[in-house]
């Protein structure tokens, strides 16, 4: 195990924390607006990854024992995490949110 590899780990839950801030930006009720509208699935498999992936790295930082699989573990819900991140992102950013939708147009 790398020590970069635990680090990436970490940077993706980072970067997800960071979309929750977005709360800040558009208001409780505008955020929640566009995750009804546009993301509701993406945004329940997001919430699930990011409370699994933080246990994940919690169990893996405290454990003795059974690093290697928790290690596995770890980095392939933070990939599943980040996929799911990135959906809920483009879906609640506007620009991003129009282009996607003009491309699946054309």
């Amino acid at each position: 195990m790398k020590k970069e590899d635990i680090t990436s780990s970490i940077e993706i839950i980072s970067d997800s924390i960071s979309i929750l801030k977005r709360i800040e930006e558009l208001g409780w009720s505008e955020f929640l607006k566009r995750i009804r509208e546009r993301c509701n699935k993406e945004f329940k498999y997001f919430c699930l990854y990011l409370n699994i992936t933080i246990y994940l790295l919690t169990t893996y930082l405290l454990a003795e024992e059974h690093q290697e699989i928790l290690f596995d573990l770890l980095n392939t819900y933070a990939k599943e995490l980040e996929r799911y991140a990135v959906s809920v992102d483009l879906s609640i950013t506007d620009e991003y949110y129009k282009a996607v939708k003009n491309y699946k147009k054309n």
